[in-house]
């Protein structure tokens, strides 16, 4: 897709002309490596969360990878706490680059961050494979980022 910008601007203005570039893609092997870098991610953060509750042993073993224990599906990764016990909600995004890198979030992320404004929180993972480094968003994603429509559900129409 071609990115046009408007004068004086740099907000971007969304185009419909694609450019088609023939490529071969093996997104078995991507799923795969991009799983590996989410975990590593997550684990990243659950270490992170559990060096910022030192202290309270208490906590610090409350701290849960829920996507693993309890799935995906939740709208975030990590349940962790603050200092004074009240639950953080944590959505973990890794890339392997900078952190200028996009990165993909589904529409139940999204509307989880709506919905659970108090308690989530975005944490962005970046340079995983060298030297990590860890942003931090708080509730609504709106405010930080803009977001783009990758993907559509097609529904066959009703005659």
């Amino acid at each position: 897709m071609t990115s046009v910008f408007s004068e004086g601007s740099q907000k971007k203005i969304y185009t419909t002309k694609y450019e088609r570039t023939p490529t071969k893609h093996d997104y078995d092997q991507q799923s795969k490596s991009n799983k590996i870098t989410g975990l590593k991610g997550e684990r990243y953060v659950v270490e992170y969360e559990k060096s910022q509750l030192q202290g309270n042993k208490k906590l610090q073993s409350k701290v849960e990878q829920v996507s693993v224990t309890q799935g995906d599906g939740l709208g975030y990764d990590i349940l962790s706490f603050n200092p004074d016990g009240s639950e953080k909600h944590i959505e973990v995004k890794t890339t392997t680059d900078s952190e200028n890198i996009p990165f993909y979030i589904s529409q139940n992320e999204r509307q989880y961050a709506k919905e659970d404004n108090s308690s989530y929180w975005l944490y962005r993972v970046y340079d995983i494979n060298k030297e990590a480094k860890l942003e931090k968003y708080h509730g609504n994603l709106e405010q930080y980022f803009s977001f783009e429509p990758t993907n559509y559900l097609a529904l066959k129409k009703e005659n």
